[in-house]
């Protein structure tokens, strides 16, 4: 029996080798470069979790460009799945390292939160659907029932402008303002002219 348990225990660690896990909050938030460029650190990182692998190796493994192995860079360092350690000391030149941050427990919770409020959801549905009651009359389509009118939202973002350029815009509006009133004077003694001519 013991025999046994060795076994399957030998069978399950082997089975580990060469693998790496990812989580979904890694896939389900980030561009196609990031998932890739994290996921080849968390391969070079192994057990101990630092990644010493060159940009260069990484370039080439993802076969993309310097800019956009920065942009995907810089997006893991941002979201903190990653953190910058230091310069390690490589064959020919010193090399930058990076841990990889444990964010298990921050997905856990994440997919735990959208699990309940779909549950909350499907709850609500379901109630829904049973407090349906067949629908007594049609609508006639030709009916004369006016259609409001759509309205329109408008999305205000907050827009930082340098003292130049409000300065700009504030002269363009009186130059605008300025001619407006000179098309309605000329306009204004354009119609006194055809009404005494």
């Amino acid at each position: 029996m013991e025999e046994l348990k060795k076994q399957k225990n030998e069978f399950y660690l082997s089975d580990k080798d060469y693998f790496s896990m990812v989580p979904h909050y890694i896939t389900d938030n980030s561009s196609a470069n990031s998932q890739a460029l994290y996921l080849q650190m968390k391969r070079y990182a192994g057990e101990d979790g630092v990644c010493f692998a060159t940009e260069e190796t990484l370039m080439n493994k993802l076969k993309i460009g310097k800019k956009a192995f920065n942009k995907a860079r810089d997006f893991l360092l941002l979201n903190k799945w990653i953190k910058y350690i230091g310069k390690k000391s490589g064959k020919t030149r010193p090399i930058n390292s990076y841990r990889m941050i444990d964010i298990w427990d921050m997905n856990h919770e994440h997919y735990e939160k959208i699990s309940a409020e779909r549950n909350i959801s499907n709850k609500y549905n379901s109630y829904k659907k049973q407090n349906t009651y067949p629908r007594q009359h049609k609508i006639n389509l030709k009916s004369n029932v006016e259609e409001e009118p759509l309205l329109r939202k408008t999305i205000k973002e907050e827009v930082i402008i340098s003292p130049e350029i409000q300065e700009n815009i504030k002269n363009i509006k009186e130059t605008i303002n300025a001619n407006m009133g000179k098309i309605k004077k000329k306009k204004e003694e354009t119609i006194i002219k055809n009404e005494d001519g």
